[in-house]
């Protein structure tokens, strides 16, 4: 199967998900697959090259800091993944497109949805009232486009029943609730060796209020 992958973040930039993807394309090329990925471009960064197998494309966009991407910034890799594709689909014939983030990835997809189908795995911030201290205006605004991009991916992946909740709560038709799958984040077991046990704490996360950490944010409330 050949792959095409979105999403505005990949190794070396941004958080979370941007090693989530890179993961899973790996995983994807070691069973086999054609995995395509097209980024957001960096200073620095080249345009193409392949790393263990996937071939990565990086768009231009006006992004200014490698671990955090504002608004605007998402829209310039928006614009630019959007002039781009038509080449890349011309040259490869994919089987389908894997979208991380509804928004605003999602969008990219959608406007190509007639020349090729379209899986998302959301990561939390691109559902309305995950993070509303970041992107609740943004959310408002876009809900309309949220909800035809939902409705017109074959699936809808997330990582947990909260967020599949919160998608639900969010779409304005709850028919959808079957083509969304919760698949959690994999884990490589050989990366962790035991040591011995000591009375420690450990949370590794985004430190925004939604996620509660009891250790970071004890009397935050």
């Amino acid at each position: 199967m050949r792959v095409l992958m979105l999403n505005y973040e990949y190794p070396p930039l941004g958080g979370g998900a941007s090693p989530v993807t890179k993961s899973l394309a790996e995983e994807l090329v070691k069973l086999g697959h054609s995995v395509d990925v097209v980024t957001m471009g960096f200073k620095g960064l080249k345009q193409k090259e392949v790393i263990n197998g996937v071939t990565i494309y990086r768009v231009p966009g006006i992004r200014k800091k490698q671990e955090v991407c504002q608004t605007h910034e998402m829209l310039s890799y928006c614009i630019s993944a959007y002039r781009f594709l038509p080449k890349l689909l011309r040259e490869n014939k994919y089987e389908i497109c894997h979208t991380h983030f509804i928004i605003p990835t999602g969008v990219v997809s959608y406007l190509y949805k007639s020349k090729i189908p379209y899986i998302i795995t959301s990561h939390g911030s691109d559902v309305p009232n995950y993070n509303p201290d970041r992107f609740g205006i943004q959310h408002k605004l876009l809900k309309p486009v949220w909800n035809e991009i939902v409705k017109n991916a074959e699936c809808i992946i997330t990582p947990t029943n909260y967020l599949k909740n919160l998608i639900l709560d969010n779409v304005d038709d709850n028919n959808y609730c079957n083509k969304i799958e919760i698949i959690p984040n994999g884990v490589y077991f050989d990366d962790f060796n035991p040591k011995k046990k000591e009375k420690k704490s450990i949370s590794s996360h985004s430190i925004i209020r939604k996620k509660r950490c009891s250790i970071c944010y004890r009397g935050y409330e």
